[in-house]
């Protein structure tokens, strides 16, 4: 791993204990920000928060916390969904509803549930 690859590196470059980093790379950098300090848990959860404000899909959460499945992400995290409104009603409506040349031609990847570009 190189330095390039760290946020506070060790000053050889290896990693740094979490404690290290926190007492000297994250608290520091806060401060100098001018913002309150903050544990790394609250930015885990600061991070998921955002994930699913910004729609991703429950599984990519999941991996990227770490969690064994999706279940547990979605037992910590519920709470975000409860007002989460989305088109996906007008989404089915369309897919239903409207004819074939009316829609908007856009795919959607299996796996990730993101939009395909056409070729």
């Amino acid at each position: 791993m190189s330095q390039i690859d760290l946020v506070f590196p060790h000053v050889d470059g290896r990693p740094n204990c979490r404690d290290r980093v926190r007492t000297a790379g994250l608290h520091p950098a806060l401060r100098r920000a001018g913002l309150r300090k903050v544990s790394f848990h609250s930015l885990r959860h600061s991070c998921a928060s955002a994930m699913i404000a910004a729609g991703s899909p429950i599984t990519e959460i999941q991996h990227r916390l770490g969690h064994a499945n999706a279940g547990i992400t979605l037992k910590v995290y519920s709470h975000f969904f409860a007002d989460a409104e989305t088109d996906a009603a007008d989404r089915l409506a369309d897919a239903v509803l409207l004819p074939a040349g009316h829609r908007s031609g856009q795919k959607v990847g299996l796996k990730t549930g993101r939009s395909l570009k056409s070729a």
